[in-house]
């Protein structure tokens, strides 16, 4: 979703560099790029590690634009029908809401609420 999509223009970024040999520029563009990730601090909010990444990601990004991010739940268990794409789907959802909420003009009316609900 959102990360893919930068992620994207990131390694078009990237070949565009090594491609015109700008080297050095391409490994400190790397160097800037792994900072970055290694900034953003996994939270726990639920049992799957994925799920929580993809959490965590959004939740930073909804807190950088001033929007309260809330979570309740867990994710569904491992092998459940379905449960590898979950994180995709969660993905788009927030990346979807983060949109949204960006284009709320009262700052005072956006937030984003996640709740999972797993059956057993």
């Amino acid at each position: 979703a959102i990360y893919r999509h930068d992620e994207r223009h990131r390694l078009q970024q990237l070949s565009a560099m090594l491609m015109e040999g700008r080297v050095n520029e391409a490994v400190d563009f790397l160097g800037q790029t792994d900072t970055a990730l290694s900034e953003t601090a996994i939270r726990h909010f639920c049992s799957d590690p994925t799920i929580n990444a993809v959490l965590s990601f959004y939740a930073e990004a909804a807190e950088r634009e001033g929007i309260p991010f809330f979570f309740r739940g867990d994710a569904p268990k491992q092998g459940s029908d379905g449960a590898e794409m979950f994180p995709i789907v969660i993905a788009n959802a927030l990346e979807n809401a983060l949109r949204a909420n960006q284009k709320i003009r009262d700052k005072a009316n956006r937030f984003i609420r996640i709740v999972l609900i797993s059956k057993p």
